[in-house]
């Protein structure tokens, strides 16, 4: 008598069988590898093209991608339809341009604490030139350039705050007279 385990499955219960390999899900693992080239190929000429713009244009397309990603988190928030994956692509867009940014200034001498503070330095000044006239306040309302260069060149906080100091007090100075 001949005893055949054909229709009988060895493995305990709960656990499931791996799926066989067919041929169709051979074809299909082969379809999707030109894609992910595709896709490496137009994030290298995406870099290229970033390469070749100057900082103020990086930064120009840096705020574009931010308002598109917020355009997508607008429409994720009211249920309109998008593409999830353009989350991850504008990302990584940003990321990517944001680098090279970073590299240029590398090339240009500029270190990174030099790089943050210029940043925010343009960030204050385009805030105060956002506000509508004669809500400035007085400080930004005078010329200033002097303070800023002072506090570029000290060294430390200490050093920058006793600058600022000796500058009012000059400015009290010729004030006066």
């Amino acid at each position: 008598m001949a005893f055949s385990l054909r229709g009988m499955s060895t493995r305990p219960s709960g656990v499931a069988a791996r799926p066989s390999s067919s041929v169709a899900a051979r074809r299909l693992s082969k379809a999707v590898r030109p894609a992910s080239l595709v896709v490496a190929s137009a994030s290298a000429s995406a870099s290229a093209d970033a390469r070749a713009m100057t900082v103020e244009q990086i930064d120009d397309a840096v705020l574009s991608e931010r308002k598109l990603l917020l355009d997508l988190r607008v429409k994720a928030s009211r249920k309109q339809e998008f593409k999830p994956h353009e989350f991850k692509v504008h990302k990584k867009n940003i990321a990517r341009m944001l680098t090279i940014k970073r590299e240029k200034e590398i090339a240009d001498g500029i270190s990174k604490k030099e790089s943050r503070f210029n940043e925010r330095m343009a960030n204050v000044q385009q805030f105060y030139e956002n506000l509508p006239a004669g809500t400035q306040p007085r400080y930004t309302q005078r010329k200033n350039d002097e303070l800023k260069e002072l506090a570029k060149s000290s060294t430390s906080s200490g050093k920058r705050m006793q600058a600022l100091e000796a500058a009012a007090a000059e400015r009290k100075a010729n004030e006066e007279e």
